[in-house]
């Protein structure tokens, strides 16, 4: 019998090559892992760019608007730990972006809802990851599907109302946003 037509052989063969792939796929990620956290950056700060209506020509210009004009909140109260909340603009200018996540037909989805200062109309919707499939669940990133959500009503009771109230609310807050010279000395404490 020779050696090749061996259980030995088979096992010996299988464990060769697959440590030689696993080898070749670890040093591969090794070496990929600082651009793909850049790029998993840059596609959230492009989805909430978005979501506010923000224009921007390059992923580098992208980068420099998040950076200079967008203030990130860190929101802990009794219901939420770590939300953040991001803002853009001056007084009663200023608009407010949340990143959520919920369960969808096949999997998760993370998107971005951009709302006005007294958080009652929708400025834009943007999403960062969604895991549905090419069909109709898969076109929910395409502007004409995004676009029917600008300027739209947001509930004003009911649950999903008070959640986005509640997120959008800082601790000790009990009006909404509007007043954003409270809302600015209440986070630089």
């Amino acid at each position: 019998m020779k050696f090749k037509e061996t259980k030995v052989y088979t096992v010996l063969f299988t464990f060769i090559v697959t440590f030689v792939f696993v080898f070749v796929l670890a040093y591969a990620n090794h070496l990929t892992k600082d651009q793909v956290a850049r790029n998993q950056e840059l596609f959230t700060i492009t989805a909430l760019l978005d979501a506010m209506q923000l224009d921007y020509t390059n992923n580098d210009q992208a980068y420099e608007i998040f950076k200079n004009q967008i203030v990130v909140y860190n929101i802990t109260n009794d219901s939420y730990t770590n939300i953040n909340l991001y803002s853009l603009g001056q007084g009663q200018d200023k608009i407010f972006s949340y990143i959520f996540t919920g369960d969808a037909l096949w999997g998760s989805i993370t998107g971005v809802l951009c709302v006005d200062p007294n958080v009652e109309k929708s400025i834009g919707l943007s999403f960062i990851d969604q895991n549905e499939t090419p069909g109709l669940g898969g076109r929910i990133t395409e502007p004409w599907f995004l676009d029917q959500f600008a300027g739209e009503q947001l509930p004003k009771t009911g649950e999903s109302g008070e959640v986005l109230r509640q997120i959008m609310v800082l601790p000790g807050r009990t009006d909404r946003l509007g007043d954003t010279n409270k809302l600015n000395s209440e986070v630089d404490g």
